[in-house]
């Protein structure tokens, strides 16, 4: 045990209860896979190798979660040109709709932000069913809509 803690504790350059809590860890990792051990007389090094890694995944796991912190306060980005354009090919299909129900649904879904079928089911004063049964004739009548542009222009070009 002593041994674990010393490792840990020189791994996280003396921050003792960091340390306590890697050892932990590896010792929590060791009970669960204990049944793993095939020599007995290797057991001490078997244990540091898991103490080992229990440290670098931790110095990984920490990478992460600084890099998401990171991502979650910095600056939003402006969309893309390529972003923009989907946007507005998804803006001009639903435009396209003929069906007025189907088009109140989609834009509110597509377009604005934030609302999920629930939302969106309060919002027109229907039922949740009613809104995914909406969104799913929508996408059947753009897919079917898209896939006719698309054999169109592949028509075109042969």
């Amino acid at each position: 045990m002593a041994a674990v803690f010393g490792f840990c504790v020189r791994f996280c350059e003396g921050d003792r209860g960091r340390a306590s809590d890697l050892a932990q860890e590896a010792f929590a990792t060791a009970w669960t896979h204990l049944s793993d051990v095939r020599e007995p007389e290797r057991f001490s090094g078997w244990l540091m190798t898991i103490t080992r890694r229990t440290c670098l995944q931790s110095v990984a796991r920490d990478r992460r979660e600084k890099r998401a912190l990171i991502d979650l306060h910095a600056e939003p980005r402006p969309p893309t040109r390529s972003v923009n354009r989907a946007a507005s090919i998804v803006a001009e299909v639903i435009a396209a709709c003929p069906d007025a129900a189907l088009r109140e649904v989609a834009s509110l879904f597509y377009i604005e932000p934030g609302h999920e079928t629930l939302a969106i089911a309060e919002r027109l004063g229907v039922s949740r069913s009613v809104v995914t049964t909406r969104l799913y004739r929508f996408r059947i009548w753009a897919k079917t809509r898209m896939l006719g542009r698309l054999t169109e222009a592949l028509e075109e070009t042969l």
